[in-house]
Order: C-alpha cells, then sequence, then structure tokens
C-alpha cells in the first residue's frame, strides 16, 4: 500500500474533471493507496477565491468536498518540517541563478518545499504534484535527495496527475 499526498494543484486538477466527484470517491475507497492530507494544503485551499465557480458551483466549495472526501488521514506540520523545508530553500536559493531570484515568489516555494519536507519526514511514499517549475524540477529533487541523505530521510517519489490517472484511475 503507497502512502501518498497531493499537492493542492491535483485537487483542482480533480476538480475540472466532468466525473471529479467519482473519481474521489473512488480514491477514497481505494485500498492501493492511502491519501494523506496536511494543514500546509488545508491553508493554500483557505485562499481559494471566493468568487471563483465551476459549473455554476463555487470552486472552493468543491475543492474542500473533494479535499475532505479524498484523504484519510490528516498530518500537521511541526518545526521540524519547517526546519527542512528552510535548509531546502536556503540550497536552492544557492543554486538558482540570481536574476531568477527577484522572479520567484519564494513563499510559494516555501510551501512546496515544506510539502515535500512532511512527506520525508513522515516516510510517505509519493508527493503527487504538476508543479514541474519548482517542486517537482529537476533542481529540487537533487535538493531534496542531498538534504534528505544528510538528515538519513527517504526522498519520496514524485509523480504528476497523468501518472495519478494512469495507474489509480482511467
Amino acid at each position: 500500500m503507497k502512502k501518498v499526498i497531493f499537492d493542492t494543484n491535483i485537487y483542482g486538477n480533480i476538480a475540472i474533471e466532468d466525473t471529479g466527484f467519482d473519481i474521489a470517491k473512488n480514491l477514497s475507497k481505494n485500498n492501493e493507496i492511502i491519501i494523506y492530507g496536511s494543514d500546509i494544503i488545508e491553508e493554500e485551499l483557505q485562499r481559494v477565491p471566493e468568487e471563483k465557480t465551476l459549473r455554476g458551483r463555487k470552486f472552493k466549495e468543491i475543492i474542500h468536498y473533494l479535499y475532505y472526501t479524498i484523504i484519510k488521514y490528516r498530518l500537521k506540520t511541526s518545526p521540524l518540517i519547517d526546519y527542512l523545508a528552510e535548509m531546502y530553500l536556503e540550497l536552492y536559493k544557492d543554486k538558482i541563478k540570481k536574476e531568477k531570484i527577484k522572479k520567484d515568489n519564494w513563499k510559494n516555494i516555501l510551501v512546496d518545499f515544506r510539502i515535500v519536507a512532511l512527506a520525508s519526514l513522515k516516510n510517505l511514499d509519493v508527493v503527487f504534484s504538476n508543479d514541474d517549475r519548482t517542486m517537482t524540477s529537476n533542481l529540487c529533487i537533487k535538493i531534496y535527495k542531498k538534504i534528505n541523505k544528510e538528515n538519513s530521510l527517504r526522498t519520496p517519489e514524485f509523480l504528476n496527475y497523468l501518472d495519478l490517472k494512469k495507474r489509480w484511475f482511467q
């Protein structure tokens, strides 16, 4: 059984599917995976604009419903998770070009790193995300592996929404 966490964008991908509610129910009943939620994801979901709609319904309500239908357990962050995320961020800042620093939104990057730190410290198998610009970029994965190895942590596998669809629903 795989222990996984979804980045916030995965819930959005499920929401825009015509069969999103069925997908959520099927994922919640799936015995091959345990999908974890987190206060980090919940904070991001709270920032979904109230006025955004999908098929005549508030998108925020849809995405919250999907989230709470899909997750089996909820993980909470800790100072250790924040510390590990900061370690990723410091190494990331050292590795990227100076001109890119001004363009990147450090707060959003830190949220991504907190999700990966949580997954690493809680020994989750997979992080699903479509964020290939930062969270699942080759550079970031190298950073996670380096920092995690130094701290005797296993780095989770990174898969995207298409991988999720191929593996657990069609």
